[in-house]
């Protein structure tokens, strides 16, 4: 393990400097993919609101039509 000491910057191997950004890469597709399935939940609840709120104006509006009969 290399000691590090502050104002100092160590140098790395490429293999090193590959190994870290192909673990960044990785991290940055499943942080991609995790983002996805987060907006494709995010359409479900939308669609699932967007209908709810339809069939709640359904009902209000022939609620009304009732009571404008008594």
């Amino acid at each position: 393990m290399r000691t590090v000491t502050p104002g100092r910057i160590d140098s790395v191997t490429q293999e090193e400097l590959n190994a870290v950004v192909a673990e960044c890469a990785a991290r940055t597709e499943r942080a991609a993919a995790i983002s996805e399935e987060a907006r494709a939940g995010i359409d479900v609840a939308r669609r699932r609101q967007e209908a709810a709120i339809a069939r709640h104006e359904e009902l209000l509006t022939k609620h009304r039509e009732i009571d404008a009969r008594i």
